[in-house]
This record gives C-alpha cells, structure tokens and sequence, in this order.
C-alpha cells in the first residue's frame, strides 16, 4: 500500500513540473505569434527591441516597451 501512495505521489509530482515547465512552448516564436495574432486586431505597439519573451510558471511572459500579456500552457493570452 504505501509503495503504491508514493508511485501516485511521485507520477503527480513529475506531472506537475511537466506543466510548470511547459517543454512544448519554446522561448520565442510560438508565445509571440500567439500574441501577436490575438492583440493586434486591438493593437499595441511593437518597440524597436520586439517583443520580448520570459519563463513563467505555467506558460511565457511576453513583454514590449509599455505592456505585457501572459501566454498559458493551453495557449490562452491574458
């Protein structure tokens, strides 16, 4: 009984770090294009550094000179 508890406890702990992580959205192109195709119908600015993009606990923050969007693991922008 307690093998098995710990097995549980174990594949939860490496299930979430998997979606802390997120692997399958790289550091660049995939959260800006997402922003990109979701804000610019409302538009925003784009600075002459481009949007900038940072690893967050559950998805990627991507930045420009005066805002930022928060991309999720299930690609929603906030």
């Amino acid at each position: 009984m307690k093998d098995s508890r710990k097995l549980i406890i174990f594949v939860l702990v490496v299930v979430i770090a998997i979606f802390v992580w997120v692997p399958w959205m790289d550091d660049s192109e995939d959260a800006v294009r997402k922003v990109i195709n979701e804000r610019a119908p409302q538009g925003f600015q784009e600075c002459d550094g481009g949007l900038y993009v940072t690893w967050v606990p559950f998805g990627r923050w991507v930045t420009n000179c005066e805002s930022g969007w928060y991309v999720t693991f299930w690609g929603s922008v906030l």
